[in-house]
Order: C-alpha cells, then structure tokens, then sequence
C-alpha cells in the first residue's frame, strides 16, 4: 500500500498508524472492558496494567481517520471513565522503524498540494 508517498508494510497489514491507548475503567470492570476491546478488529494488543492506568492497547489503522473511529468505539464501552492516546512515530530509532512498517519509495511534492 502507498501512503503520501510511502511504501506501507506491515505485520498488522495495511496499515499507516500505530496509536497506544491507556484506559482508566470503573474497578472490577477491567476483565470485561478487555474482553470487548479484544473484540475490536483494530486492537491488536491489550492488557491489564498497574499504576495509574488500568488497561494498555495497540491500535492500528489505514489513515488518521480510523484511529478517530476506534477511539470513539472504545470510549462508548461501559465502564471506561478516561483514556489517554499516543500516537507512535516513526523515524527515532524504536522499535516501529525496525519492523518495517513504513519505507520511503519518493517524495513527489505534487502529491500533498
């Protein structure tokens, strides 16, 4: 898949956006929170934390868009009371640059205008 000038390969598919969602939940509804977000096609990692969030997740998606679709899909689950968003970038050197999961094929200007 090309993204604005990107070639786009992935373990996840065709994807663009990696985001890390923490979830702050009513007590005692963590297992059941888990379970319906591991039921959501975009979540490809979810687990229960200590400290000051409950639950992590790993959400992957095509365009900017498909996070805002899972974010609101997620924050309509009963018994969430918070969630805090991370987008991953690409290009420091973590672990996402070495997947591959974006390489550079061109920039072609005349694309983005």
């Amino acid at each position: 898949m090309e993204f604005l000038g990107l070639q786009i390969n992935s373990k996840y598919g065709d994807v663009s956006m990696i985001t890390h969602i923490l979830i702050n939940c009513i007590p005692s509804e963590e297992k059941n929170i888990v379970s319906k977000l591991s039921k959501l096609s975009e979540v490809v990692e979810v687990n229960g934390v200590w400290e000051k969030h409950d639950i992590f997740t790993k959400v992957v998606g095509k365009v900017p868009g498909d996070i805002d679709l899972v974010l609101s899909k997620i924050r309509k689950i009963k018994g969430i009371t918070n969630t805090y968003t991370m987008e991953a970038l690409y290009g420091q050197g973590g672990t996402i640059d070495k997947e591959p999961i974006m390489k550079p094929q061109c920039w072609i200007v005349d694309k983005l205008a």
